[in-house]
């Protein structure tokens, strides 16, 4: 499809029929825009009809539908039509950039952001034409059209596979067979010459924008997938203090009896103890807390202490020099270059006392470090570590033995006076948690390495 579209002499985008002053706002479209000299339209007003119409025109439901984004992102020349009135979308760009200028004021209360917001303006960001813009991660692609709709749940990813530029060994395996957990990892691992430090991030978001698919599709033996991908995470705090199992009945204990539940001799609890007990018993957080708190078991999964932070990882790979006339080594060939050791699958073990552990593994409520009180699976132990990760809410909790850290779980904490939400992505109803582990980046770094299958329950 994308070959057809970008071969295409011409390509009409067909909007409907003529309503709405579909007409006029086409007119006006092709007014502004192919006025090239923008000091003479500077400042001015009066066009309320007109940009009403406009705003009807980039509402329709041709907008809405994920398949189009490619039909106008590769296509080269192109017209915007309604009935019989269509206007060039050269011109529909210049009136773009003509309201993101601010040369055309608004009657309108907040200004042209509605406009500016829309899929339609959107897209323009997106196309190639006169060598601007043009292809972009498929990363960014499903962020900017993840409200976009589609039948198909597989077709999140396949309808964008074809214009994003790191996306053609996605598309040369594309496969309507796969299930959706085959089509996550796909997506997760051209994510690796990324920045590592989001990949938790992305993951989470991949998850809700793929609607829980990915979770009812997940193989049996996934877990033994010796494939890995890398994250870094910050290790923050230690857990102090382990308190009673979280209620799971409708007989929830009262905030009394859980505060009494922990050893308060030894520990030293936040100002907000209580609050946050409260706020972790409201009926809204049960099944929140029931879905993310799981234990995590894999026999390959693992972390190593250290790891770069991006930016000096970039910095480090430009400021290479060559070796006995040796090219350095290319940013293509150190996929995952940010972790402390290159990915390789080391063997790791786990013993039946642990194996036991994870199986009958419930909610239960602990203290960090600093006091504040979160729920993880009652399989942690005093001392394991609480690993945060750059925007996301996502809470890991590790253990080290030896030489390296092991996965023990996901936690939760409640959100923190003036932690602010956060959509899961564009258009979405739902928000990020955003609990102070989400905003952790200052920690001890940690290199952890991942089969997509940890990766999946880390994140779900």
């Amino acid at each position: 499809m994308r070959d057809i579209y970008k071969s295409a002499r011409k390509t009409v985008i067909w909007l409907g029929r003529k309503s709405d002053d579909s007409g006029l706002a086409l007119r006006f479209i092709t007014f502004v825009g192919q006025d090239r000299n923008r000091k003479e339209i500077k400042n001015w007003t009066g066009f309320s009809r007109e940009f009403e119409a406009v705003r009807h025109l980039c509402q329709r439901v041709y907008w809405s539908r994920l398949w189009i984004v490619q039909e106008v992102i590769v296509s080269g020349k192109a017209i915007i039509q309604c009935g019989l009135d269509y206007t060039k979308w050269r011109e529909f760009s210049s009136f773009q950039d003509v309201c993101e200028c601010g040369y055309l004021e608004s009657e309108v209360k907040g200004g042209h952001g509605d406009l500016l917001a829309t899929v339609a303006f959107n897209l323009d960001r997106y196309r190639e034409i006169d060598g601007r813009s043009g292809p972009t991660s498929l990363q960014v692609l499903l962020k900017s059209f993840s409200s976009s709709q589609c039948k198909e749940i597989k077709d999140k990813i396949y309808a964008l596979a074809g214009v994003a530029n790191d996306g053609k060994d996605l598309v040369a395996g594309i496969d309507y067979r796969k299930s959706v957990f085959e089509i996550f990892s796909d997506v997760i691992m051209i994510q690796k010459y990324h920045d590592c430090g989001l990949l938790i991030h992305f993951s989470q978001f991949l998850q809700r924008l793929l609607q829980g698919h990915v979770a009812k599709s997940v193989p049996k033996f996934a877990y033994q997938s010796t494939e890995l991908v890398g994250a870094l995470g910050y290790a923050e705090q230690r857990i102090s203090a382990l308190g009673p199992f979280y209620p799971t009945d409708s007989a929830a204990q009262t905030i009394r009896q859980i505060a009494l539940g922990f050893d308060k001799a030894s520990i030293t609890v936040s100002g907000d103890f209580k609050r946050h007990i409260k706020k972790l018993l409201a009926p809204h957080m049960k099944s929140h807390i029931l879905r993310r708190v799981i234990p995590i078991h894999s026999f390959v999964s693992h972390g190593l202490s250290g790891g770069e932070e991006f930016s000096d990882y970039k910095n480090g790979l430009a400021g290479l020099e060559t070796v006995d006339g040796l090219a350095p080594m290319r940013k293509s060939e150190w996929p995952w270059g940010q972790l402390e050791e290159p990915l390789h699958l080391t063997e790791t073990e786990i013993t039946t006392q642990t194996e036991q552990e994870y199986n009958n593994a419930r909610p239960r409520f602990f203290l960090d470090g600093d006091g504040y009180v979160g729920v993880a699976p009652s399989n942690i132990r005093r001392s394991d570590i609480i690993c945060g990760f750059v925007d996301s809410d996502v809470v890991a909790i590790l253990r080290f033995r030896k030489d390296r850290y092991f996965l023990v779980g996901s936690a939760v904490y409640p959100r923190r006076r003036g932690e602010g939400k956060v959509r899961l992505f564009k258009g979405s109803k739902d928000f990020f948690q955003f609990s102070v582990a989400g905003s952790w980046n200052t920690g001890d770094t940690v290199s952890l390495y991942l089969n997509t299958y940890s990766l999946q329950l880390l994140t779900h």
